[in-house]
Protein backbone atom coordinates (compact mmCIF):
# COMPACT_ATOMS: atom_id res chain seq x y z
CA UNK A 1 0.00 0.00 0.00
CA UNK A 2 1.09 3.25 -0.94
CA UNK A 3 1.45 5.93 1.06
CA UNK A 4 0.39 9.39 0.59
CA UNK A 5 3.62 11.01 0.40
CA UNK A 6 4.60 8.54 -2.64
CA UNK A 7 1.32 9.48 -4.12
CA UNK A 8 2.13 12.81 -4.00
CA UNK A 9 5.42 12.35 -5.68
CA UNK A 10 4.32 10.60 -8.33
CA UNK A 11 1.94 13.59 -9.67
CA UNK A 12 4.96 16.27 -9.54
CA UNK A 13 5.41 17.49 -12.95
CA UNK A 14 9.11 16.43 -13.97
CA UNK A 15 9.40 19.38 -15.82
CA UNK A 16 11.46 22.18 -14.42
CA UNK A 17 10.54 25.92 -14.63
CA UNK A 18 13.04 27.45 -16.82
CA UNK A 19 15.26 29.56 -14.94
CA UNK A 20 17.99 32.17 -15.40
CA UNK A 21 20.20 30.69 -17.79
CA UNK A 22 17.08 30.55 -20.12
CA UNK A 23 16.53 34.05 -19.88
CA UNK A 24 18.04 36.09 -22.54
CA UNK A 25 21.16 38.03 -20.72
CA UNK A 26 21.04 41.40 -20.08
CA UNK A 27 23.60 43.09 -22.58
CA UNK A 28 25.42 46.72 -22.98
CA UNK A 29 22.83 48.22 -24.96
CA UNK A 30 19.93 47.06 -22.44
CA UNK A 31 21.63 49.37 -19.34
CA UNK A 32 22.42 52.14 -21.36
CA UNK A 33 18.90 52.50 -23.06
CA UNK A 34 17.67 51.65 -18.63
CA UNK A 35 19.94 54.66 -17.36
CA UNK A 36 18.27 56.79 -20.62
CA UNK A 37 14.70 55.81 -19.06
CA UNK A 38 15.75 56.55 -15.44
CA UNK A 39 17.11 59.79 -16.09
CA UNK A 40 14.70 60.50 -18.29
CA UNK A 41 11.94 60.00 -15.41
CA UNK A 42 14.33 61.74 -12.86
CA UNK A 43 14.30 65.29 -15.10
CA UNK A 44 11.48 65.24 -17.24
CA UNK A 45 8.12 66.21 -15.32
CA UNK A 46 5.72 65.18 -18.54
CA UNK A 47 7.36 61.34 -19.02
CA UNK A 48 7.25 60.83 -15.70
CA UNK A 49 3.42 61.86 -15.42
CA UNK A 50 3.04 60.19 -18.42
CA UNK A 51 5.04 56.89 -17.20
CA UNK A 52 2.76 57.04 -13.50
CA UNK A 53 -0.53 57.43 -15.78
CA UNK A 54 0.27 54.28 -17.94
CA UNK A 55 0.94 52.35 -14.38
CA UNK A 56 -2.23 53.08 -12.63
CA UNK A 57 -4.29 52.47 -15.74
CA UNK A 58 -2.51 48.99 -16.21
CA UNK A 59 -3.04 48.47 -12.26
CA UNK A 60 -6.92 49.48 -12.72
CA UNK A 61 -7.44 47.92 -15.87
CA UNK A 62 -10.57 45.27 -14.91
CA UNK A 63 -10.64 46.67 -11.28
CA UNK A 64 -12.95 49.44 -10.67
CA UNK A 65 -11.17 52.39 -8.89
CA UNK A 66 -11.40 52.87 -5.25
CA UNK A 67 -14.68 55.34 -4.16
CA UNK A 68 -13.95 57.96 -1.97
CA UNK A 69 -16.39 57.31 1.47
CA UNK A 70 -16.22 61.09 1.30
CA UNK A 71 -17.88 61.67 -1.98
CA UNK A 72 -20.91 63.16 -0.21
CA UNK A 73 -19.25 65.25 2.34
CA UNK A 74 -18.67 64.38 6.12
CA UNK A 75 -19.55 60.76 7.08
CA UNK A 76 -20.90 62.10 10.76
CA UNK A 77 -22.66 64.81 11.41
CA UNK A 78 -21.10 67.94 13.83
CA UNK A 79 -22.97 69.61 17.16
CA UNK A 80 -24.14 72.48 18.23
CA UNK A 81 -21.62 74.22 20.25
CA UNK A 82 -21.02 78.07 21.78
CA UNK A 83 -18.07 78.98 20.25
CA UNK A 84 -15.36 82.16 20.06
CA UNK A 85 -12.50 82.65 17.79
CA UNK A 86 -9.01 81.61 19.65
CA UNK A 87 -7.27 84.77 19.26
CA UNK A 88 -10.07 87.02 20.13
CA UNK A 89 -11.31 88.21 23.43
CA UNK A 90 -13.68 86.20 24.41
CA UNK A 91 -16.37 88.76 25.59
CA UNK A 92 -18.91 89.90 22.21
CA UNK A 93 -17.44 87.57 19.77
CA UNK A 94 -19.41 83.98 21.45
CA UNK A 95 -22.08 82.55 18.64
CA UNK A 96 -23.52 78.93 17.95
CA UNK A 97 -22.56 77.21 15.21
CA UNK A 98 -22.21 73.36 14.11
CA UNK A 99 -18.45 72.25 14.74
CA UNK A 100 -16.52 69.34 15.12
CA UNK A 101 -13.92 68.90 17.80
CA UNK A 102 -10.31 67.08 16.44
CA UNK A 103 -11.13 64.09 17.31
CA UNK A 104 -15.01 64.21 15.31
CA UNK A 105 -13.07 65.79 12.74
CA UNK A 106 -11.22 63.06 12.26
CA UNK A 107 -14.12 60.51 12.25
CA UNK A 108 -16.14 62.47 9.94
CA UNK A 109 -13.25 62.34 7.29
CA UNK A 110 -13.05 58.60 8.31
CA UNK A 111 -9.37 58.98 10.09
CA UNK A 112 -8.26 58.21 13.02
CA UNK A 113 -7.57 60.92 15.39
CA UNK A 114 -4.25 60.31 16.04
CA UNK A 115 -3.40 60.72 12.39
CA UNK A 116 -5.62 63.70 12.05
CA UNK A 117 -3.85 65.32 15.16
CA UNK A 118 -0.35 64.51 13.10
CA UNK A 119 -1.56 66.05 10.19
CA UNK A 120 -2.44 69.28 11.95
CA UNK A 121 0.87 68.95 14.42
CA UNK A 122 3.14 68.31 10.98
CA UNK A 123 1.11 71.73 8.97
CA UNK A 124 -0.84 69.58 6.58
CA UNK A 125 -4.01 70.72 8.06
CA UNK A 126 -4.46 74.24 9.40
CA UNK A 127 -5.15 74.20 13.15
CA UNK A 128 -8.78 74.66 14.88
CA UNK A 129 -9.47 78.26 15.01
CA UNK A 130 -12.50 78.03 17.05
CA UNK A 131 -12.67 77.35 20.50
CA UNK A 132 -15.49 75.70 22.99
CA UNK A 133 -17.12 78.25 25.68
CA UNK A 134 -16.92 75.36 28.55
CA UNK A 135 -14.74 73.00 27.74
CA UNK A 136 -11.90 75.07 25.61
CA UNK A 137 -11.40 72.42 22.91
CA UNK A 138 -10.50 73.33 19.68
CA UNK A 139 -13.42 73.26 17.14
CA UNK A 140 -13.55 73.06 13.10
CA UNK A 141 -16.78 74.67 12.08
CA UNK A 142 -18.77 72.57 9.22
CA UNK A 143 -18.22 74.74 6.59
CA UNK A 144 -14.14 74.17 7.06
CA UNK A 145 -14.55 69.93 7.73
CA UNK A 146 -16.72 70.27 4.27
CA UNK A 147 -13.65 72.01 2.74
CA UNK A 148 -11.33 69.27 4.07
CA UNK A 149 -13.84 66.42 3.12
CA UNK A 150 -13.85 68.25 -1.07
CA UNK A 151 -9.88 68.31 -0.82
CA UNK A 152 -9.87 65.25 0.28
CA UNK A 153 -11.85 63.45 -2.03
CA UNK A 154 -10.44 65.45 -4.70
CA UNK A 155 -7.32 63.96 -3.57
CA UNK A 156 -8.30 60.46 -3.36
CA UNK A 157 -8.73 60.15 -7.33
CA UNK A 158 -5.25 60.24 -7.90
CA UNK A 159 -3.67 58.82 -4.10
CA UNK A 160 -4.86 56.93 -1.22
CA UNK A 161 -3.12 58.40 0.74
CA UNK A 162 -2.34 61.68 2.04
CA UNK A 163 1.60 62.30 3.16
CA UNK A 164 3.67 65.48 3.68
CA UNK A 165 5.15 65.77 0.41
CA UNK A 166 1.77 66.08 -1.48
CA UNK A 167 2.47 70.15 -1.49
CA UNK A 168 -0.37 70.92 -4.10
CA UNK A 169 -3.37 69.16 -1.92
CA UNK A 170 -1.57 70.67 1.51
CA UNK A 171 -1.97 74.04 -0.07
CA UNK A 172 -5.20 74.24 -1.65
CA UNK A 173 -6.60 72.51 1.69
CA UNK A 174 -4.61 75.35 3.96
CA UNK A 175 -5.62 78.37 1.12
CA UNK A 176 -9.61 77.47 1.12
CA UNK A 177 -10.07 77.18 4.81
CA UNK A 178 -8.05 80.15 5.15
CA UNK A 179 -10.39 82.04 2.74
CA UNK A 180 -13.12 81.03 4.53
CA UNK A 181 -11.91 81.99 7.66
CA UNK A 182 -11.18 85.63 6.38
CA UNK A 183 -13.98 85.76 4.63
CA UNK A 184 -16.39 84.96 7.98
Amino acid sequence: METRKEKSRQRRPTEVSPGPSDIRPKTKADEFHNRKRREAYHTDAAYRKAIKKRVKDAYYKGRPPPVSPLKDGPIVDGQEVELYPINKATTGNIFVEEAYTIPSTAVALGKDPLTFKRWIKVGMVPPAYYEDVVHHYGHFLRPEVEILAEELDRHHGEYQYFREDHVETIRRIQNRIERYRRAR
